[in-house]
């Protein structure tokens, strides 16, 4: 799979991402450290060839290399809001949204800027919760 994390930080969800199998895994983040960050931590975890870092914005990501398969998107609701046709756009028509960092109390207003995508899957503890999302058409099959 190929995978996009987005406000990736440190990298830890685009290495567990490649840890776990991702064949190719991009991650892209506003905080100028990522970048060093990423790529050491990459290193460290044995995964420097699977693991790049993209600089924003997402939409040029987007257009120059998705759709993605997965995207992981652990994101204030407002950022995710901000970004939420590109978030869009990033997942493949076979592809996921797991949208984490969501209060258990308000994700479904949350997630509702990223139509045409719906909710498959919802895991909720401590107060917080991810959301899995995909394309209408995806999750008829």
């Amino acid at each position: 799979a190929r995978v996009l994390d987005v406000g990736c930080g440190s990298g830890v969800l685009a290495l567990a991402a490649a840890r776990l199998g991702a064949g190719a895994v991009d991650a892209t983040d506003i905080d100028p450290a990522s970048p060093a960050i990423v790529a050491a931590n990459a290193e460290r975890n044995g995964v420097a060839g699977r693991v790049s870092y993209r600089p924003g914005p997402l939409a040029p990501i987007v257009a120059d290399a998705g759709p993605y398969d997965v995207v992981l998107a652990n994101l204030l609701a407002p950022v995710i809001a901000d970004l939420a046709e590109d978030l869009a756009a990033a997942v493949a028509p076979d592809g996921a949204l797991v949208a984490s960092g969501l209060l258990a109390d308000r994700w479904e207003a949350d997630v509702a800027c990223l139509d045409p995508l719906v909710a498959t899957q919802v895991a909720e503890e401590d107060g917080w919760v991810a959301v899995v999302l995909a394309h209408p058409d995806a999750t008829a099959r």
